[in-house]
């Protein structure tokens, strides 16, 4: 078969390379490491991933450096930023710098997943300053980012229009109404869409049928499934061949790193 050789991000430093066959299966958000040679992931590296490894003598850190190494996987990039649901708990501007140096080492392809939950615990105005300060380490980077949002889509998109972010936007585990899907889609963000297309009652099994196939996304997010079963799934949903959707969305994930879009 044929070998797909393209590079992400071509900057001053190359972020990293992908030497893939023909239409690989992208998972853009994921909390699970698969072995799969034809998957792409983007691997979140979270706080409970993390405070397992951490020494119960010593403080939780979500986004230490340490934990963050090249992966043994060949198709699994990194991401990380700092979630909504634990920014009472931590030393905020440490974090930050933490991030920052993430960034600047290019040891994560994206700042997520960050934004606004409205039904967790932490002080809402306290998530929407972190929230905006991940953005701005990611604009002034040229990084795409991932999205969580909970409740807070009216929020998150007023914050993005009044920052005027303009590096990609993925707003995984899309979970609102079709309305609100094409109002993030007439914003030119992207949408993803995880198991929940897998169950019948789902209402997201008819929006994703509305969603542009240059603007979606597949993901597993923290479930596990294979991501190969969600693109069966989507691929009947959307009525295509599923190596047509695996192409869309290939093309997508260059088009938001930079690969030949840039």
């Amino acid at each position: 078969m044929e070998v797909n050789i393209w590079i992400i991000r071509k900057k001053q430093n190359v972020l990293f390379l992908l030497f893939i066959d023909m239409q690989p299966f992208i998972n853009i958000h994921t909390h699970s490491l698969s072995s799969n040679p034809e998957v792409i992931s983007i691997f979140n590296v979270d706080y409970e991933s993390l405070s397992q490894r951490e020494s119960s003598n010593h403080p939780i850190s979500i986004l230490s450096h340490q934990h963050i190494t090249p992966s043994a996987h060949q198709h699994i990039n990194q991401s990380a930023g700092i979630h909504p649901w634990y920014i009472d708990n931590i030393d905020i501007s440490e974090h930050l710098n933490i991030l920052e140096k993430l960034v600047r080492e290019r040891q994560i392809c994206a700042v997520g997943e960050i934004g606004l939950d409205k039904a967790c615990k932490s002080d809402f105005k306290q998530q929407e300053a972190v929230f905006k300060a991940q953005l701005g380490i990611a604009s002034k980077n040229n990084l795409p980012v991932i999205i969580h949002c909970v409740k807070a889509y009216n929020e998150v998109s007023e914050i993005l229009t009044e920052l005027k972010h303009t590096t990609p936007v993925i707003f995984h585990g899309f979970n609102s109404s079709l309305q609100m899907a094409q109002q993030l889609i007439n914003k030119g963000y992207y949408l993803s869409f995880g198991p929940e297309i897998c169950n019948p009652r789902s209402k997201r099994r008819e929006i994703i049928k509305q969603i542009p196939l240059n603007q979606l996304f597949l993901e597993t997010d923290d479930r596990e499934i294979n991501i190969c079963q969600l693109y069966e799934e989507a691929s009947i949903l959307l009525k295509m061949q599923e190596v047509e959707l695996r192409e869309v969305i290939e093309m997508n994930f260059k088009c938001m790193f930079g690969g030949i879009c840039e």
